[in-house]
């Protein structure tokens, strides 16, 4: 069984659904909108509770050739994303402040670093992309649609990135660590189960919170959208609705309440009673009806 992400069209109603398909095809008005593996790689996340915590994986095996991508979010400045080190050579990326990310590597040739800064700042608990590649031609680093940086590597020297320590994800050997979530780690072309990883070492969650950017409009008639671990929920106490996307009518002293609350401060004209519907008010008993 795959998992996918559906469409669900109802006459009346716009929201979007997350349903498994089987193997039979999406009928009607279903389509899919992602496929996400069998392995779920695209929300494969963990959750990075302090700066000294980290997770730690097999060598990187990329001597000449390297390949990683990942999202994050966080809310500190600063913190690295992820490492693994060799007797000079190492590989390196970080959040280095609160707008740049740098990729850096030594192959034997000395440092190298390439930064992507952005005109905003990237901890602001959104989810941002990262993508670095590096080759015995040159490197590179691209942060979510911000122009890509490179570096051409030299025409004579070394080559191959040798590495012997496990790779860490996270802060080790006493550096500042990430704090916040990462998920869909590949590094070339491999998913690094984060999810499994953080289920076995102590003081971590599986799986981020995140999902209000992608389902924070199921939240109807004003709600809020609130995000949860692996999942999210609608707060409706500022509406005058209920339900799990707020979209039930109150009824009664919480709807008059909740509608006072939701426009306080703000002006409207009254129309003397009784209030029609005509020519002169197109529309004006549906406004009614949605206002009282």
């Amino acid at each position: 069984m795959h998992e996918a992400r559906l469409t669900l069209q109802h006459p009346s109603a716009q929201r979007l659904s997350v349903a498994k398909c089987s193997a039979a095809p999406c009928t009607g008005a279903s389509t899919v909108l992602h496929y996400s593996g069998a392995d779920g790689s695209y929300w494969n996340a963990a959750s990075f509770p302090n700066p000294s915590s980290y997770l730690h994986f097999s060598t990187f095996q990329g001597e000449t050739s390297a390949d990683i991508s990942f999202y994050f979010k966080t809310l500190v400045p600063r913190g690295v994303f992820l490492e693994n080190l060799g007797n000079t050579d190492f590989i390196k990326l970080e959040l280095k402040s609160a707008t740049d990310v740098s990729f850096s590597f030594d192959v034997g040739n000395g440092p190298v670093e390439i930064v992507v800064r952005s005109p905003s700042p990237l901890n602001d608990d959104q989810w941002h992309r990262v993508i670095a590649e590096r080759n015995v031609k040159q490197a590179s680093l691209q942060v979510d649609r911000l122009p890509q940086q490179t570096r051409k590597a030299p025409t004579e020297g070394h080559t191959r990135l040798e590495l012997y320590s496990q790779l860490f994800v996270g802060g080790a050997g006493g550096q500042q660590g990430f704090l916040g979530c990462i998920r869909s780690l590949r590094m070339n072309g491999v998913t690094l189960d984060l999810e499994e990883r953080a289920k076995v070492t102590s003081g971590f969650k599986s799986g981020c919170s995140g999902h209000c950017t992608s389902y924070g409009t199921n939240c109807e008639n004003g709600g809020k959208c609130v995000e949860k671990y692996h999942g999210y929920s609608c707060d409706c106490s500022s509406t005058a609705y209920d339900g799990t996307f707020c979209n039930k009518v109150l009824l009664g002293e919480r709807k008059r309440t909740a509608f006072q609350e939701s426009f306080a401060g703000e002006s409207f004209c009254q129309a003397p009673p009784p209030f029609r519907s005509g020519p002169h008010l197109p529309g004006s008993r549906v406004l009614a009806q949605q206002l009282l």
